[in-house]
């Protein structure tokens, strides 16, 4: 009996060490794949430094206006691809990445309006990108797009608010979006912890990309699996209602007769974990806000993207194409 005991006991040892000595190697393995991944993923643009850190802008083309692309909240330059190589033959295209983002460097500031507002301008003026600019915001995007407009009224000749966030609405529905942004926070700690061990790096063709061409897929899953973004999702999301409260404070809704392109989801796009009744609720006050989006200015349309949900970039690109170059054919 005491031989069997033992034996039993030598066996567990042996298969705790082997799955000590399996997860040491996965680690390993997956640091490795992380590093790999990093070294085959460089900047497809510049990185700007404003200042101590720097900041990923990528510019094709020549043309005026400018046009500025926006990301939408935990989104990143790469989103914007298709659009810029649809328009670079006529128009000078920019995306940029937020700090933390892409390849941007991590900042320990916190995320507030003014200091997103601050860093871009910063990179457009380092980067010598002139203006006059003709911002293309999506979601969070569009509330950045209005401030930087609002607070460089000379600069900005117009916008497009690819279904933008608007400032009332964190304040019109605290409880759905409250726990839609808390279910959001709890999957990005999650996906933060695989991604710290290299297991995303490891297997990168398992995380869900854009419809985008295969290099941009590729710099999509690179970024996630192989840099600091969940970290910066987590802080981005959580700060979300406290940027929203600060827009508001800016009062950014007069552009007096500036051209402004409303563009809308047509198909509703719920929370996940969300249940039906309040992901109708939010649904129709995302649609009441958007028509107050179009009380901007004296000259804006509003367009619905019939066929798309919240991506209209992604799900109908050329909407963001015909209402950019109907904007800047137009220009003086």
């Amino acid at each position: 009996m005491r031989h069997r005991k033992r034996m039993i006991l030598g066996m567990i040892i042996v298969m705790v060490g082997c799955l000590a000595l399996f997860a040491a190697a996965t680690y390993f393995a997956g640091q490795s794949a992380r590093a790999e991944m990093l070294a085959q993923n460089p900047a497809p643009g510049e990185l700007v430094d404003i200042g101590g850190r720097k900041i990923h802008l990528n510019c094709k083309g020549e043309g005026s206006p400018t046009v500025v692309f926006e990301a939408g909240m935990n989104e990143f330059s790469v989103q914007w691809v298709t659009i810029q190589d649809a328009l670079q033959a006529t128009n000078r295209v920019c995306s940029y990445d937020r700090a933390g983002f892409g390849w941007s460097d991590v900042t320990e500031e916190s995320f507030t309006a003014e200091r997103a507002v601050s860093d871009l301008h910063n990179v457009l003026v380092t980067a010598n990108v002139p203006p006059p600019y003709l911002f293309v915001g999506h979601s969070f995007g569009g509330i950045n797009s209005r401030l930087f407009a609002d607070q460089y009224p000379h600069e900005v000749m117009g916008m497009v608010l690819v279904d933008s966030a608007h400032e009332e609405q964190v304040e019109r529905l605290p409880t759905v979006i409250g726990g839609a942004t808390t279910e959001l926070v709890s999957q990005f700690e999650s996906f933060q912890q695989m991604n710290r061990l290299g297991l995303m790096a490891l297997s990168p063709e398992q995380i869900p990309a854009p419809d985008l061409p295969a290099t941009a897929v590729f710099q999509y899953r690179a970024i996630l699996a192989s840099t600091s973004f969940f970290e910066t999702a987590v802080a981005e999301s959580e700060a979300f209602p406290q940027y929203l409260r600060d827009a508001k404070a800016q009062n950014a809704t007069n552009f007096g007769d500036m051209p402004i392109i409303i563009l809308t989801r047509g198909q509703a796009d719920p929370f996940v974990g969300v249940s039906a009744a309040d992901n109708a609720k939010y649904e129709e006050v995302w649609q009441e806000l958007q028509l107050d989006l179009t009380q901007l200015s004296t000259n804006t349309k509003q367009i619905i993207a019939e066929e798309s949900g919240h991506y209209i970039h992604l799900d109908q690109p050329e909407l963001v194409i015909e209402a950019i170059k109907e904007i800047g054919d137009g220009q003086p």
